[in-house]
C-alpha cells in the first residue's frame, strides 16, 4: 500500500494521540487500581518498623521516652501517617510522570504536524527561511527548489529542538485556520493554558522536589490530548489528508519492524 510521506506522518500523528496516549492512561489506571493493595502492604511494613525496630529493636535508643511515645498513641499514629505520606507522594509522582510522558507524546505529534506542513506547503515555508544567507555559487548552480528544500530541512532540525509552543505556532502560521472548533464536543484550543502546562512540565523535570500543584491533572491530560487532535484535524482539513483503519494498523506494525 503506497502512501505519501505526508500521509504516513498524518497516520503517525493519529497513532501517537490514540495508541500512544492509551499507554499513559493505562499506566494511570493500573496505578490507581493497585493503590489500596499497596497502601496495605506499606502500612504493614511501617507498623513492623515502628514495633520491631523503633520500639523494640536497634532504633529504640533514638526515642527520648518510650513509655510516653506509646501512651500518646504514636505507635499507631506514626505508621498511619508514614503510610499516608507515602501514598500522597506516590500520587504526586504518578501525576508528574504522566504529565511529562503526555507532554512528550504531544510534542512529537505536533512536530509531525509541522513536518506535514513543510512537505505540503514548501512555498509558504519560504516566508520563514527567506533570510537564509546563500552564496552566489549556490544561486548559479543550484535550482531554487533545492535551495528552498535545504533551508526547510535546516529549519525543521532547529524546530525539533524548540519548545512545544513554538511548534504549535508554526502549524497555525501555515494552516491559518478560519474556524475555532474542530472537535465535535466544542473544544477550543487555548494557547495560554497550553503555555501554563508547558511551564509546569519544565518545573516537574527540573525541580524534582515534589513541590508541585497537580490538582487538575485529569482535566489537563484531556486538554492536552484534545489540543493535539485539534491540530491534527486542522492539518488534515488544510491539506485534505485522511487514512483508513488498515493504514493505521500498518503504521503501527511498521514501528515494530523498524526496531
Amino acid at each position: 500500500m503506497d502512501m505519501s510521506l505526508a500521509d504516513r506522518l498524518f497516520v503517525e500523528v493519529w497513532n501517537r494521540l490514540t495508541f500512544d496516549w492509551s499507554r499513559v492512561t493505562t499506566f494511570r489506571q493500573m496505578c490507581v487500581l493497585g493503590e489500596d493493595a499497596a497502601r496495605d502492604a506499606i502500612h504493614r511494613s511501617n507498623s513492623y518498623f515502628v514495633q520491631q525496630q523503633l520500639l523494640n529493636g536497634e532504633h529504640a535508643s533514638f526515642l527520648k521516652d518510650r513509655e510516653t511515645f506509646i501512651r500518646e498513641g504514636w505507635a499507631t499514629r506514626m505508621p498511619h501517617e508514614m503510610t499516608e505520606t507515602s501514598v500522597k507522594n506516590f500520587r504526586q509522582t504518578m501525576h508528574a510522570a504522566t504529565l511529562v510522558f503526555a507532554h512528550s507524546i504531544l510534542d512529537a505529534a505536533v512536530f509531525d504536524c509541522v513536518r506535514i506542513c513543510a512537505i505540503s506547503a514548501p512555498l509558504e515555508w519560504g516566508a520563514f527561511v527567506g533570510n537564509r544567507k546563500i552564496t552566489l555559487a549556490e544561486v548559479a548552480t543550484t535550482p531554487y527548489s533545492d535551495i528552498l528544500q535545504a533551508a526547510i530541512d535546516t529549519d525543521l532540525t532547529r524546530l525539533e529542538r524548540e519548545s512545544l509552543l513554538t511548534k504549535v505556532d508554526r502549524v497555525f502560521q501555515v494552516c491559518r485556520p478560519e474556524k475555532v472548533k474542530y472537535l465535535t464536543n466544542g473544544f477550543r484550543f487555548d494557547r495560554d493554558r497550553l503555555t501554563r502546562l508547558d511551564d509546569l512540565r519544565h518545573r516537574l523535570v527540573h525541580t524534582p522536589d515534589g513541590n508541585w500543584t497537580l490538582d487538575s491533572i485529569y482535566e489537563d491530560m484531556q486538554f492536552m490530548q484534545s489540543s493535539g487532535i485539534h491540530l491534527f484535524m486542522m492539518v488534515g482539513e488544510k491539506f485534505t489528508l485522511c487514512f483508513s483503519g488498515e493504514e493505521a494498523m500498518i503504521a503501527l506494525a511498521a514501528r515494530g519492524s523498524a526496531t
